[in-house]
Formats: structure tokens, sequence, C-alpha cells
């Protein structure tokens, strides 16, 4: 059984949900699957849903994200590293400062043990960043989890 592994990031401020996308492009991480389908966290009615679509119809949406952020709503993208282009996180962005990185199934492991995410590999490609996007927020709590 595989776990499920999060990381919770708080900061003292909100970010800007495109500001925060671009620099996680610029560190490495792709906004698509090698086939270009790429998914975005939706409110569909009431209830969240992810929403897998061709990279060119996201990028509009991605846009509306950004201006439902602003308005107080929780927002998500999934991201894949660009080697291993399998590894991936499901990026979300909630009001006040919380970001929450939800480690896909085809994640990094511990070469000494395979059951666990290798969490020094994800928190120097996610942290650097986050810390990039506004250089006055300050990190206030880094949680890693992993449920079985």
């Amino acid at each position: 059984m595989v776990p499920v592994t999060f990381l919770q990031v708080d900061l003292d401020r909100d970010l800007s949900f495109g500001r925060l996308l671009k620099s996680m492009l610029e560190a490495g991480w792709l906004a698509s699957r090698a086939d270009g389908i790429g998914a975005i966290l939706c409110d569909l009615d009431g209830t969240y849903e992810w929403l897998y679509r061709r990279e060119s119809e996201l990028a509009s949406l991605r846009a509306q994200l950004q201006n439902r952020f602003s308005e107080g709503w929780t927002v998500g993208v999934v991201l894949w590293w660009r080697d291993p282009p399998n590894v991936s996180v499901n990026l979300v962005l909630r009001p006040h400062g919380h970001i929450s990185f939800m480690i896909g199934a085809e994640r990094k492991e511990l070469n000494e043990l395979p059951e666990l995410a290798d969490a020094s590999w994800y928190l120097s490609r996610l942290l650097p960043a986050l810390t990039r996007v506004d250089r006055e927020a300050s990190i206030l709590n880094v949680q890693w989890s992993e449920v079985w």
C-alpha cells in the first residue's frame, strides 16, 4: 500500500497564485504531463474536483484561478517534475497563507526505505520556489506527513 503524503506550509500572508505558478515552473515543475494533459482544482457546484484537460484549454482557466483566489476561493493545480516526469504534486492554495502539496502516487522515494517519500528531495524543489514569490513572506510552519 502506498501512503498518502502531504506537505503543509503556512506563510504569514497570501501569495499570488499566478506568481506562485510561474515560480514553480521556473524551478523545473511542468504544468502538464508528457501527453499534454494538465489539471486544475475547480469548484463544481460547491464541490471541489480535479479537472483534467489539454494544456491549450487550461491556460485561460488558470488565469481565472487567480481571480477566484483573490475572492477567497481555494485553488489548485497539478505539477509534474521534469525528470523523472511521472513525479507529481497537487498544489492547493488556500486563503490566509495556507499551501498544501499532496505528493502523487508516482513519487520520489528514499533509496533505503522505498515505502517513504524522499522529503528532502521535495522540500528542496518546493520551498525555494515559494520564497522566491514574495521575499517578504515568512514561513510560519512546515509539516510533512505520510498516512497509510
